[in-house]
């Protein structure tokens, strides 16, 4: 990733999310992008880390997980990289809205959530490590 970048490294806490919230919040004002974006791509990584943190890990250890945030051609990049277990969310298939609520499954909502609050989401595994790619353009936002 180019541009204007900052790397932020939480550990596999729930309470490390809103830490980071903050820190992209203060990264996005900084830079003059608008609140609004700030708020969903907030929002998607709230779900994603979430799930990662919650279901990603085998063990109870400390894990790393790295984020950097860009700012590159009109769009808030961020990539996610971690070590849990392998699994690509685009893989998850979309939740069923229009079922009635006592026949869907518990959960499956984070992921949905994510795409719709972004522009583009890529996965791919690398040397033993998850990199999800998030992308939402500022001015949609």
């Amino acid at each position: 990733m180019g541009g204007d970048r900052l790397t932020v490294r939480i550990v596999n806490d729930l309470a490390e999310i809103a830490r980071l919230a903050g820190i992209v919040e203060t990264y996005c004002a900084d830079r003059g992008i608008p609140e609004s974006c700030a708020f969903k791509v907030n929002l998607a990584l709230e779900e994603l880390l979430a799930n990662t943190i919650a279901y990603g890990y085998a063990d109870a250890e400390r894990h790393e997980i790295e984020l950097e945030i860009a700012r590159e051609n009109g769009d808030l990049v961020i990539e996610i990289a971690d070590d849990a277990l392998a699994f690509d969310p685009l893989q998850t298939p979309p939740p069923d809205l229009d079922a009635p609520l006592e026949e869907r499954p518990i959960g499956g909502l984070g992921i949905h959530f994510a795409r719709t609050a972004l522009d583009a989401i890529a996965y791919r595994r690398d040397n033993g490590r998850n990199r999800l790619t998030l992308r939402k353009h500022i001015a949609s936002a």
